[in-house]
């Protein structure tokens, strides 16, 4: 829970110096871009799979984050924010393509701490505090400051731990980490 909070305060302190940066700068360029997602989805790697066949995972999430992106000089952008049920992370996102009304982000490495040991949100018959993220996704502009967006994460076990404590044994949780990565469809607000 206390991580949860601390991850709720970030994103309520990003989002106040960010207005307060573009308050400042309306005359001039803005240094940052904020945006506030919401999104929905699931495991499409399973999606189609019979229950018998799945590993133990979240079949549905809700993601909501804070981005702060950094337009007029950089192609990289924070999001931190929540996957329900699962736990609270933060991610970099590294914009391959960047236009005015389309943006393509590509890897997007990140780290997720799990509320609880046994929440995964991918392979959750293995306990662990934390997951590696990774990912890309597309966000497209509907109007103004509305953006349609559509990302894909994966939530891996650490590597490490994984390679340690079940050598080439890991290697099913590991792919079934890369079938479980969950597909969100969302909407983001510019501000």
């Amino acid at each position: 829970m206390t991580r949860f909070l601390i991850v709720l305060a970030v994103l309520a302190a990003v989002g106040g110096f960010a207005r307060s940066a573009k308050a400042e700068g309306e005359n001039g360029p803005q240094a940052f871009e904020t945006q506030t997602v919401a999104r929905v989805g699931g495991p499409l790697g399973f999606a189609f799979s019979p229950a018998s066949k799945r590993p133990e995972m979240q079949l549905m999430t809700v993601s909501f984050a804070q981005r702060v992106r950094f337009p007029k000089y950089s192609g990289l952008g924070l999001e931190a924010g929540i996957v329900l049920p699962s736990g609270a992370g933060a991610n970099l996102l590294i914009d391959a393509v960047h236009t005015e009304d389309f943006r393509l982000h590509l890897v997007d490495p990140g780290i997720l701490w799990n509320f609880r040991p046994d929440w995964g949100v991918s392979v959750s018959e293995l306990p662990r505090e934390w997951d590696l993220t990774f990912g890309l996704g597309a966000d497209l502009r509907l109007h103004k400051g509305l953006w349609a967006t559509a990302d894909w994460r994966v939530f891996m076990p650490d590597p490490v731990k994984l390679t340690n404590d079940y050598a080439y044994l890991g290697r099913p949780y590991a792919l079934d980490a890369l079938k479980g990565g969950q597909a969100w469809l969302g909407l983001t607000a510019t501000w």
